[in-house]
């Protein structure tokens, strides 16, 4: 094995230890969050890093226009409680200083377990590959 594959090695093996401790904090999040009663809320974030991060409109889940800076709520919402069984409050914010899009809803502790999974086969998946380029790299966990 030349100094190049090591590199590459040792970069790889940051990565899954990066991942271990992600999985980890999400294992005992969602284990804290099963085991007592909760009032759960996911908060998504987007900033934009192209250059032109400053828009001058914003639309929402539906399309509808929203203006840049306001909060606003889904025309929907009064129909999510009957569909999905629980309300469900989303509010969407467009600042156009920095370009960042931020959606908070407040869900359920079952909605948020089963995100909760989602992202833990997702991280479970990238440390699975990353062992796999390891062993075809000829090193074995």
């Amino acid at each position: 094995m030349n100094v190049k594959d090591l590199e590459k090695a040792s970069k790889l093996m940051e990565q899954i230890k990066a991942l271990d401790a992600e999985i980890i904090k999400v294992e005992k999040f969602a284990v804290q969050l099963a085991n007592h009663n909760h009032k759960a809320e996911i908060i998504f974030k987007a900033e934009n890093l192209d250059d032109q991060a400053k828009q001058k409109v914003c639309f929402d889940e539906d399309g509808s226009l929203m203006t840049p800076g306001a909060e606003h709520r889904s025309r929907f919402d009064m129909f999510s409680s009957m569909i999905n069984g629980g309300p469900r409050h989303y509010s969407f914010r467009c600042d156009q200083s920095v370009g960042t899009t931020v959606l908070n809803a407040q869900v359920t502790e079952t909605d948020m377990l089963q995100m909760l999974g989602l992202l833990l086969h997702i991280r479970q998946e990238q440390r699975r590959d990353l062992i796999g380029e390891l062993k075809r790299m000829g090193l074995v966990l």
